[in-house]
């Protein structure tokens, strides 16, 4: 059977966390614990590509499987992010 925990992408500019002192990440780790506690399912994770994509992969490769891997969206909207090709 294939696993349905359900998985979320991280949809944010680099630009915006780095201003923002790591909010970003900050806040995935957060929600991530947050469903952890209170599902009491510690296998529930988002995807962020700072720590899913190991250096020298294909970034856009693995963006594009961890998208088709993902149940849902969390975009960190910003103008910076709808300026962004990629994030758009």
């Amino acid at each position: 059977m294939a696993d349905l925990q359900p998985k979320g992408f991280l949809s944010y500019t680099h630009k915006d966390d780095e201003f923002f002192g790591g909010y970003i990440t900050e806040f995935r780790r957060m929600l991530e614990n947050a469903v952890h506690v209170v599902s009491g399912d510690r296998s529930f994770a988002l995807f962020q590509d700072s720590e899913g994509i190991v250096i020298g992969a294909n970034w856009r490769k693995r963006l594009s499987e961890a998208i088709d891997d993902s149940s849902f969206l969390v975009p960190m909207l910003t103008p910076l992010y709808f300026n962004s090709p990629p994030c758009r």
